[in-house]
């Protein structure tokens, strides 16, 4: 076109001015080879190319982890670990530590065998004694992300974080009427495991990492009527930790957890200390000790927006404020009713 001399001027000013001609002409050559390489091969910029990289990365990481059942971080080695019998000497007389390394080795213990394997009188010693963890280390993970399907089929994923989202929901073991179980998660964990005791192979030998969450058991308010046939929601509570006959603590597989739960805390009933003793780790207490007590109870939300029943997870409750008040609103008129 008329502006194409433009070019064959930029090119004289790289030139050195002696026999330009030719000069110009190499320089017109190489534009074009590099013009028809570009052609043929898609040139892309590197910023692009790292952009379009990054994006099939992440979209590769959630495809994997949405066939997954829970996710909590692969890293080797998570940065946040610690020594287990330092930790306890550091939460010396906290009352979620009593029995802590008892509940985790028979955890342990169960996953490697199988709770198949475990005896009707539970593992012995030297069952739970023959597990070894690599340096005496457990590494805790700040959520972990767990994905279930939903009464529509539809696949969903709930991010389970002990600060803020911390109530999750398993089958019931138990053969009565009420088919989930529900707990408080405390801490996530993962620790490099191998397992050279009774029934042991090459396998359970070698050193291989091992999940878990641990957390505080709610358990259902019995003497208190619910469910569809009696239009209330159905109420839990901690279990008492002072009741020797009660494991107020334990550890979960997370393949086990069907999804996160959203418990309404029951106002009218308010607080109690019964329940527990003053506990930094089971309520994130502040170091002036306030807050110190638990909510009597808690209704489960049995709402169902797009979540599954006896569940009503927040984060499955499309449109937000709607699902959340109506499960208060329920909540409320289960208090009315009792008074009733």
């Amino acid at each position: 076109g008329e502006l194409e001399h433009r070019h064959v001027k930029r090119f004289y000013a790289r030139t050195n001015k002696i026999a330009y001609e030719m000069q110009i002409a190499r320089k017109e050559r190489k534009r074009t080879l590099l013009a028809s390489i570009r052609a043929r091969d898609s040139f892309r910029p590197l910023s692009t190319l790292r952009q379009d990289r990054k994006r099939v990365a992440i979209a590769s990481a959630e495809a994997q982890a949405r066939s997954v059942h829970y996710d909590s971080g692969k890293s080797p080695q998570a940065p946040d670990g610690f020594e287990i019998w330092a930790w306890l000497e550091d939460h010396e007389g906290d009352p979620t530590t009593k029995d802590f390394i008892t509940l985790l080795r028979e955890h342990l213990v169960r996953r490697i065998l199988g709770s198949d394997a475990e005896p009707e009188d539970g593992f012995s010693d030297d069952h739970t004694g023959r597990i070894h963890i690599l340096n005496n280390r457990l590494y805790r993970h700040k959520t972990i992300r767990i994905n279930h399907t939903t009464y529509d089929m539809r696949r969903e994923q709930d991010t389970v974080n002990p600060r803020t989202h911390a109530d999750i929901m398993l089958l019931s073991p138990d053969s009565d009427d009420f088919p989930f179980w529900y707990a408080c998660v405390l801490n996530i964990f993962h620790a490099n495991v191998r397992y050279d005791g009774p029934g042991s192979t090459r396998m359970t030998q070698k050193w291989h990492r091992v999940d878990f969450v641990w957390v505080r058991w709610f358990e259902r308010d019995t003497s208190y009527r619910s469910g569809f046939q009696h239009r209330r929601l159905p109420r839990l509570q901690f279990q008492d930790a002072h009741d020797p006959d009660n494991v107020p603590f334990g550890f979960v597989d997370p393949d086990d957890i069907i999804r996160s739960a959203y418990l309404i805390p029951a106002f009218e009933h308010g607080g109690t200390t019964e329940l527990l003793g003053a506990s930094k780790l089971a309520r994130r207490l502040k170091d002036d000790g306030d807050d110190d007590d638990d909510w009597r109870y808690f209704y489960v939300c049995m709402y169902v927006i797009g979540g599954t029943l006896v569940a009503g997870s927040d984060s499955s409750l499309t449109g937000g404020p709607t699902g959340t008040s109506t499960c208060a609103i329920l909540a409320a008129v289960s208090d009315i009713g009792e008074q009733g």
